[in-house]
């Protein structure tokens, strides 16, 4: 490159000078420059790990286990719970901002996408059994998760929970799946084994064979026909990664060795257990079963 394709620039901070490439001056919707210390900061972010409360919120699995079992809550209301608990922040049990102002139900049904009826129904429900409760007034409503189920921030029981990624909970709405259907995935978060998202009898069991749950067994566990079971079982969203827009499916199947019957694992888009070194933000990286079912849509 010649010297008449260099072009001198000033840092007005601190007088110094240096020369850039035209092409940094001329196209700025590509590149922009940043000072050495607006490069440190830039590197220090860039490093810095992502805050739980934009990544992720907990499940405690043995309170969600009575929670299912005793309360018997509807499934869309177990799917708008999924949802509003997205909007929980870092060490509060209210669904408000980063700044902790509390959510109005108008902007709660506008986040989650749910229908007013639905919305309300379904809220009013688990205000009814305790889950949410509000601590303000229908006009200024301070809505608060019971934490003893999902919470955001340290966690002295993470192993016996499960961590609902927020990002991947928000799309299933966006794609288009039902309140009923989002609950459905609600319902078998007590079932996800620790190291991988298995579906299993026994969730500190580990994956042996006999503690797989196989279609015959998931109908009995959760009362319903194989019909809909496998309605549910073949739910799918889209997603994007890195790579693309991706339709993909939120239950993988697989044959265990020695296994003649089909088991199955949930998303780890959509909730994981164990925190494994694997950048879930490509979609080269999930499991080939996921890829096999998975369809790029742009």
């Amino acid at each position: 490159m010649s010297y008449r394709e260099y072009r001198d620039l000033v840092d007005l901070s601190t007088g110094e000078c240096i020369k850039v490439p035209v092409s940094f001056v001329e196209n700025r919707e590509d590149y922009y420059i940043r000072s050495r210390k607006q490069d440190e900061a830039y590197k220090k972010k860039s490093n810095k790990p992502m805050r739980v409360t934009e990544h992720f919120y907990w499940g405690n699995l043995l309170n969600i286990i009575n929670l299912i079992k005793e309360k018997r809550l509807s499934t869309s209301a177990l799917g708008l719970l999924l949802l509003l608990c997205c909007y929980l922040q870092n060490g509060s049990d209210i669904l408000c901002t980063q700044k902790k102002t509390p959510y109005t139900t108008a902007e709660l049904i506008e986040l989650t996408g749910v229908p007013k009826r639905t919305f309300v129904r379904a809220i009013d429900e688990l205000q009814t059994h305790g889950i949410i409760t509000n601590d303000g007034t229908a006009r200024k409503p301070v809505f608060k998760v019971d934490s003893q189920y999902h919470f955001v921030g340290v966690n002295k029981q993470a192993n016996t929970s499960v961590r609902i990624y927020k990002e991947g909970i928000r799309v299933l709405q966006a794609s288009g799946l039902t309140l009923n259907e989002i609950g459905f995935i609600y319902a078998i978060l007590p079932l996800i084994d620790y190291n991988r998202c298995v579906l299993v009898k026994d969730f500190t069991a580990g994956e042996e064979l006999d503690n797989l749950h196989s279609i015959d067994s998931l109908c009995g566990y959760l009362g319903m026909s194989r019909r809909n079971l496998n309605n549910y079982l073949t739910m799918t969203f889209k997603y994007t990664f890195e790579d693309g827009q991706y339709k993909v499916p939120v239950f993988g199947v697989f044959k265990a060795y020695g296994s003649e019957t089909n088991s199955y694992l949930v998303s780890p888009l959509l909730v994981r257990r164990a925190v494994k070194d694997i950048d879930y933000h490509k979609f080269s990286n999930l499991e080939e079963m996921f890829k096999i079912y998975g369809e790029r849509l742009q």
